[in-house]
């Protein structure tokens, strides 16, 4: 088994650096990172299932867990 890197858009996969085979393969795909689009309408569909939070709730969701980011590592782990 190999490992590739590839960006995918759509239907179209472009990979990054050279295949060394040029002939037909099965392949599994594994989806490592969604978009920033993607992320934000998961977290929307989530917080509308619980339906505990509305958009300050959100919003301040959102300012903790960018001043989580800021925090030394040694913080976070804790």
């Amino acid at each position: 088994m190999e490992t590739y890197q590839a960006v995918i858009e759509g239907n179209s996969i472009q990979f990054i650096g050279q295949v060394p085979s040029k002939n037909k393969f099965t392949a599994t795909l594994t989806i490592n990172e969604l978009s920033k689009e993607e992320k934000e309408e998961k977290k929307k569909r989530m917080l509308s299932f619980c339906g505990l939070f509305d958009d300050d709730d959100v919003r301040l969701i959102e300012e903790m867990k960018e001043e989580q980011r800021n925090l030394p590592k040694r913080n976070r782990d804790i």
